[in-house]
């Protein structure tokens, strides 16, 4: 079937700048390059108004090919949106972009080599200015060694430090450590961790696992046998999976044997947990301690509200778009890492255990 439609004739910028009685200069840079706050908002509005009226649209590869910029930053999800997370970080990137008049340019890989290879042939023909990867830990291709046609093009890593490139990492070894911390001081004992990943998949030293491990040791009171690996994917029915062989072992147990606390890899294991847990009349905080990480909307809003870790997205968003511009225009300058510490969020499902 063709889908190709009869071609009418392209209205040109001249014929906007003269139905809006403009000059060619100011309404290019309204319409085109997206620069118009320097010019009244009457103006901006005489301007977009014309452009509406004749049917303007900018040609974007023209305009690539004369200015040397496409001032299109690609954003590579090595995840998908099945775990809000990403869909928040994605958010947060494309506000930023768009306050500062960039565009930004999805590829979505579902941690596929072979849609990862694909989708960085596109990003190549539609000359991306820049590119974000997230989480950079899950990229199956080389981040020093990518395929030639992208290899010229500014990178910034989300979720890793990679080697001489600007990276946004956050501190995860904290974030176990500090969980351990608070669950001790709120005299817990026996501490289970859920949806741990193959630590394989992380640096092993600086991993949020590592952090929870090292502090239960320090007080010899780590659990081996109540730290359940993650699934392979981010989707909620996958974690509910895990979550109910977790609380079928849990309420299989001795009293003197279970977990009196959880530290839940993401809010999705939290929330997920939570609701096995009342499917089998088990009360959160009364008869077990939950904690997330990531702070998604949707943690504040269950029952009960999800103690949980910030991962402050937003400042990430932030801090990987302010690195890129800056590696756009320095190309030369020596790589930045840039540490973001999660913040704890204390809400309702804590509670100290009842003896």
């Amino acid at each position: 079937m063709n889908y190709r439609t009869k071609s009418k004739k392209r209205v040109t910028l001249e014929e906007v700048a003269k139905t809006a009685g403009l000059a060619r200069t100011t309404v290019s840079d309204i319409v085109n390059r997206g620069t118009g706050e320097n010019y009244s908002e009457d103006t901006r509005k005489r301007a977009m108004e014309a452009a509406e009226k004749l049917g303007y649209a900018p040609v974007r590869a023209a305009q690539s090919l004369a200015s040397g910029s496409s001032r299109l930053i690609g954003l590579m999800l090595t995840r998908d949106f099945r775990n809000s997370y990403w869909s928040w970080l994605t958010y947060y990137i494309e506000q930023e972009l768009r306050r500062l008049h960039f565009r930004l340019q999805l590829a979505v890989t579902e941690n596929d080599p072979e849609i990862e290879r694909e989708q960085f042939m596109h990003l190549a023909a539609d000359r991306i200015d820049g590119l974000i990867i997230a989480p950079a830990f899950s990229i199956h291709s080389n981040i020093q060694k990518l395929p030639a046609s992208i290899s010229h093009v500014p990178i910034v890593a989300i979720g890793m430090q990679a080697q001489k490139t600007d990276s946004i990492v956050l501190d995860e070894y904290d974030a176990g450590s500090n969980t351990v911390k608070y669950f001790l001081k709120n005299n817990h004992k026996r501490i289970g961790y859920l949806g741990a990943p193959p630590l394989k998949d992380r640096d092993a030293k600086e991993s949020r696992i590592a952090g929870f491990i090292d502090e239960l040791t320090k007080h010899k009171l780590y659990l081996d046998e109540w730290t359940f690996l993650g699934p392979k994917h981010d989707d909620y029915e996958s974690q509910q999976q895990v979550t109910d062989a977790f609380v079928e072992k849990w309420v299989n147990a001795p009293t003197s044997k279970r977990p009196t606390a959880v530290f839940c890899h993401n809010d999705q294991l939290a929330i997920t947990a939570t609701a096995s847990f009342a499917r089998h009349n088990i009360s959160v905080p009364n008869d077990i301690s939950l904690i997330g990480h990531d702070d998604l909307p949707e943690s504040a809003h269950v029952v009960p509200a999800i103690t949980t870790l910030d991962t402050h997205l937003e400042a990430q968003a932030k801090a990987a778009v302010e690195l890129l511009l800056e590696r756009m225009s320095k190309p030369k300058r020596k790589a930045r890492v840039v540490r973001i510490k999660p913040t704890l969020i204390e809400r309702e499902s804590v509670s100290t255990p009842s003896k």
